[in-house]
């Protein structure tokens, strides 16, 4: 019994550290796909990345806090009532709500720091990455792709 605890403890460490690792292989590749896809200068990319990296957090928060409680729903749906069921709904809109103020913020600080020009590619590198991931997911998981999809430098890119 013993063996089997320390076992699964084991287990669970190295699917966690491999989850991290994953993590932290992602975010190099958005790190180096956005940089080509904005074409940051030095001093714009010293002053983009804190504030991005700051907005990232902020949204990740607010997405974990959404998902416990889209959780908390799906586990518990038969014996919530109305009252509760509405609450997490309403918790949820303020939610999508608080994000829009995010994005909001985080835009007007990128407006001190990069030209519209390069704030329209932020936004176009964001959406491009996430289709990129979602494509590579596809296709590790046998969702029609082949492969895991493109590399990023390799997704076609089209300016504004």
């Amino acid at each position: 019994m013993v063996k089997l605890l320390i076992i699964s403890a084991f287990n669970s460490n190295l699917l966690a550290q491999g989850y991290q690792d994953k993590r932290e292989q992602i975010e190099a590749e958005k790190i180096a796909f956005f940089t080509e896809k904005i074409n940051l200068s030095p001093e714009e990319a010293t002053k983009f990345w804190p504030l991005y990296n700051k907005y990232q957090s902020k949204l990740e928060m607010l997405h974990d806090e959404r998902r416990k409680n889209m959780h908390f729903y799906m586990e518990n749906h038969e014996a919530i009532g109305s009252a509760e069921a509405m609450e997490i709904a309403d918790k949820h809109v303020q939610s999508k709500v608080k994000e829009a103020a995010i994005l909001s913020e985080f835009h007007e600080e990128m407006k001190k720091v990069l030209s519209p020009a390069k704030i329209i590619k932020v936004y176009a590198a964001e959406r491009e990455f996430r289709h990129y991931l979602i494509k590579r997911l596809r296709g590790r998981h046998g969702g029609g792709g082949k492969g895991q999809g493109p590399k990023p430098s390799c997704i076609p890119y089209k300016p504004l």
